[in-house]
């Protein structure tokens, strides 16, 4: 397939613009931002269309709405190609959703539309049809864009790890590009998996929607159900609670039977309460004039009394008031100081007791040496400053060093007979590859043939049957000669046959020789990397300066372990000698450990001072009482001599006697006074008794008051009635029947609520048909939605699995020409491209210098680029044979960061693949057309201006 012509009518910047295109390379040459993107994207349309590809509904392609004309209402074009030396017309109108598009052939103007049928999306697919991929497998085949190189450019600066990605890069390319549609199905099915939804709980899929829709009508039909339940439910509670309103009434009934009969006896009762309060009002007033004749009648007597007592008294002495205080004062303070004097003489005993027990503490105490403590505290802290120079050293297992070091002295043993070994199978390799070397020089020269032979006795079997001619005794003669031509060719044949056979074997049996030293080879080494994986070292010598770190560890560790015995010793002599002098002076001894000894040593010191202190304490204190009691006594013989003076004063001889004297001259007075107002309040009572007639009343209120107890002897009844509280049992009866009323109102309102809901519960149980309907149709859904998932999956692993079987084919045909290629590239130096599709795919080459195969990952920076370049030309020939079509290649700035070397060997390639294949080269610089006029390489170049 190649491109001839293409014409815009409006795509992008370009407006009524044409470009031709001619065989072999075509380079467009332009700055930036002068089109060049735009006019390859312009390409790509009008041969593949506007839509995107993969969808089952009609959609745009991500790049429509970037490249709608500027200054035009037309979008699209036409393209002349040349297809299988026919050449057609593609045009396109990119009016979406109302595009259109028709083929022609140019050579005889047939309209050539109605052979190509339309697609789910109302695409012909012209040229997906005719060169057998579709144009996302085009573009990852045959357009390499300046991206591609740009990344790799920046990860080269700044990925160490830049092969390993180039390769896994060059692996993507062989995965994607080898089956580019396989790919685009997968991801069109990963995007229908993912329209669908994998997890219940997405709500935003359609599967997740159904699902919580179908909850959601689950959960609703179970409401219903319950509802339907909770209908049966009301409806007997109905039918109870009419029952209860028919008891209701009939209980009010009797509530107002009783309250008729109550209200009666009330009306009865407050007759009799007027003549009770009338009786007791009589009652009151007699007790009130009882009372004001016993006051009067017992004021008389107390008058009486008090006037007797005031003559028995008369006889006391009489006693000053300021006297008694004076002696009342010096008896207080005598009995103070005797209470004193007795509290100080208890203290003086126990402070005695305890200067006692504190004298024989200081004794024991005294036993202590006090320097001898200290020393003690002084060998605990060389003790602990030992101890952390103990723990400061190192502790290593001897053993476990000297099996290390006898371990690596085996390993180097081990080492350097492997080495030995292998430089012993490198050499056997070396003469191996020369023999197979020589082998094939030795049959490549020249062997005698047997055709020269073959061929003359054809051409002398002429010559019997001229001689035959004349006479056929000559004919026989001269048969003779083409016999043994004959002869001669079959001895040859045979022994050319048999020497082949020879060579085949001979060859077989030093590949199996070469192979087999390779396995030893392979072994040997990994032997050894497993040597030198064990100590993590790279080299021998990095194992024999191992071997010095361990035995120089095993040295130190020696010296440490007898300076850890020497201290360890040392430590436990100041041990045993501070334990001993602990238990002369400690019990029981605490467990050891540096501060708890330490503490117990100072708590020793402690104690010893505090005895000490406590016996000075109560020494003093012994002294003061002492002293306090001597002052007291004293002061309290001067009060008492003070008191008897007093007591001789009077005759007494008791402070008590005084006393006595004291009070009933005190109660004397005092009766005197009592008896003046009595006297007083006697006569004022006396008159008004006589003027009030209280006694006269008195008997009128006993006349009234056996009147009214006689007008109800009879009624016993309504006496005895008269103690309950008819009021409270009124009221009692009036709330009882309230409160039936309320439950009457209660349940007249409960049933209306009933009515009420149960005319609800029948409205919604109406929609529990529907809702059971949709809740079938919903798992229904679910059903579909899993079963399409499930075929969507097993197409999904059907395809990989088809895919991966693409790949394990693709290896033999698409090596030659990657081998092709790779050799062109690298000038023979490396050869055979081996596609390995097993475990992914597996890249390697063969270096004809060594006779070995060498991993891509081990190539240099620039060799796996040449590979990668090397890569895209073979699966670009490769799907030109697949499809029988010689596709275009499209290069849009990819050599921008090449110098200038690369540069010219990228371009002597690119002229060797424009051969065969259409290139169109899109570059920003100079530098491309520089090289092909400098090699003199023919090309067809395009300037595009801004």
């Amino acid at each position: 397939m190649k491109i001839k012509r293409v014409k815009f009518r409006g795509f992008g910047r370009w407006i009524n613009q044409e470009f031709e295109f001619q065989d072999g390379i075509n380079l467009i040459e332009a700055p930036n931002e002068a089109g060049k993107s735009t006019l390859l994207h312009g390409i790509y349309g009008l041969m593949f269309g506007e839509k995107k590809e993969g969808l089952k509904k009609r959609k745009e392609a991500d790049w429509y709405d970037s490249f709608k004309p500027w200054q035009s209402s037309e979008y699209g074009g036409e393209i002349d190609y040349e297809y299988q030396e026919q050449l057609f017309r593609l045009y396109r109108s990119f009016a979406f959703p109302d595009s259109q598009e028709q083929l022609v052939d140019l050579k005889t103007g047939e309209d050539l539309s109605a052979l190509y049928t339309m697609n789910k999306q109302k695409d012909r697919q012209f040229v997906e049809k005719q060169i057998g991929l579709s144009g996302e497998a085009y573009r990852r085949v045959g357009i390499f864009t300046s991206g591609m190189w740009t990344q790799i450019s920046k990860r080269k600066e700044e990925d160490h790890s830049f092969h390993q990605k180039m390769v896994e890069r060059m692996t993507k390319l062989l995965k994607n590009g080898a089956n580019p549609d396989g790919f685009s199905a997968l991801e069109s099915l990963d995007q229908q998996l993912e329209a669908i939804g994998k997890s219940e709980y997405a709500r935003h899929k359609p599967y997740g929607v159904e699902c919580e829709r179908e909850r959601t009508l689950k959960q609703e039909v179970i409401t219903l159900q319950e509802v339907r339940h909770q209908l049966q439910i009301n409806y007997e509670q109905r039918s109870d609670i009419t029952k209860q309103i028919e008891v209701s009434q009939h209980q009010i009934r009797e509530c107002l039977h009783q309250i008729e009969q109550i209200k009666q006896k009330v009306a009865d009762l407050r007759e009799l309460e007027v003549d009770v309060q009338q009786l007791e009002y009589l009652y009151k007033s007699k007790a009130q004039l009882e009372q004001r004749l016993d006051q009067w009648r017992l004021l008389e007597q107390q008058i009486l009394d008090w006037r007797r007592e005031q003559q028995e008294v008369a006889a006391t002495r009489e006693i000053s008031t300021e006297f008694f205080q004076e002696v009342q004062l010096l008896y207080k303070q005598s009995e103070e100081l005797r209470k004193k004097l007795a509290q100080a003489r208890d203290e003086l005993s126990k402070v005695s007791e305890h200067l006692e027990v504190a004298r024989t503490r200081k004794e024991q105490m005294s036993s202590v040496e006090k320097d001898r403590a200290s020393i003690m505290l002084s060998k605990l802290d060389d003790f602990k400053a030992g101890d952390l120079r103990y723990q400061a050293l190192q502790y290593v297992e001897e053993e476990e060093e000297q099996q290390k070091f006898t371990q690596i002295n085996h390993d180097l043993e081990q080492l350097g007979i492997l080495q030995d070994e292998q430089n012993q199978l490198h050499e056997k390799k070396t003469i191996a590859h020369q023999e197979f070397l020589k082998m094939k020089t030795q049959h490549t020269q020249k062997k005698e043939s047997s055709v020269p032979w073959l061929l003359a006795s054809i051409v002398t079997l002429a010559i019997p049957g001229g001689f035959a001619f004349f006479h056929w005794g000559l004919g026989l003669g001269a048969l003779v000669i083409p016999l043994l031509l004959l002869w001669q060719y079959r001895r040859i044949f045979v022994q050319d046959r048999s020497r082949k056979k020879t060579e085949q074997h001979q060859k077989k049996r030093m590949q199996v020789v070469l192979e087999d030293l390779d396995h030893q080879l392979q072994e040997n080494t990994q032997q050894q990397k497993q040597i030198m994986q064990v100590w993590r070292v790279r080299s021998l010598t990095d194992l024999l300066l191992k071997r010095e770190e361990i035995q120089g560890s095993l040295n130190q560790s020696m010296v440490q372990t007898i300076e850890r015995r020497n201290l360890e010793i040392q430590l436990e002599e100041r041990k045993q000698e501070i334990e001993e002098w602990m238990k002369k002076h400690i019990r029981p001894v605490p467990e050891f450990s540096v501060s708890s000894w330490k503490e117990a040593i100072r708590n020793l010191q402690k104690q010893e001072q505090r005895a000490e202190d406590q016996y000075r304490l109560f020494q003093m204190k012994s002294e003061a009482l002492d002293r306090e009691i001597t002052e007291k006594s004293e002061e309290r013989e001067q009060i008492e001599l003070s008191l008897e003076q007093k007591y001789l004063e009077f005759g007494v001889s008791t402070f008590g006697e005084l006393e006595s004297w004291y009070e009933r001259h005190k109660h004397l007075i005092q009766l005197h006074w009592q008896i003046q107002e009595a006297e007083k309040r006697y006569e004022v009572w006396s008159k008004q008794i006589q003027e009030e007639n209280c006694l006269d009343q008195w008997k009128n209120q006993r006349v009234q008051i056996r009147e009214i107890q006689s007008k109800y002897l009879g009624e016993v009844s309504l006496l005895q009635d008269r103690y309950r509280d008819w009021e409270y049992e009124l009221a009692k009866a009036e709330e009882q029947q309230r409160d039936r009323e309320h439950v009457r109102e209660t349940q007249q309102m409960e049933l209306v609520r009933l009515d009420k809901t149960l005319e609800d519960c029948e409205e919604q149980l109406a929609r529990l048909p529907l809702v059971e309907s949709e809740w079938e149709s919903s798992k229904n859904r679910i059903l579909e939605l899993e079963e399409e998932r499930t075929i969507l999956e097993l197409a999904k692993q059907a395809l990989e699995e088809s895919s991966r079987q693409f790949q394990e084919d693709l290896s033999p045909r698409l090596t030659p020409h990657a081998s092709r290629w790779i050799r062109t590239i690298t000038q023979n130096r490396y050869q055979a491209l081996n596609i390995d599709p097993k475990e992914g795919i597996q890249l390697s080459v063969f270096v004809p210098e060594t006779g070995e195969r060498k991993s891509v990952e081990h190539l240099s920076t620039g060799t796996i680029d040449q590979m990668y370049l090397a890569l895209r030309f073979a699966l670009l020939q490769f799907y030109s044979e697949m499809t029988r079509t010689r596709l275009p290649l499209i290069l849009d700035d990819c050599f921008v960061h090449f110098d200038q070397d690369r540069l010219s060997e990228t371009l002597q390639l690119l002229h060797q693949f424009s051969q065969e294949h259409q290139v169109i080269l899109c570059t920003c610089q100079t530098r491309e057309r520089e090289l092909l006029n400098m090699y003199q390489l023919p090309h067809h170049s395009i300037t595009l201006s801004l």
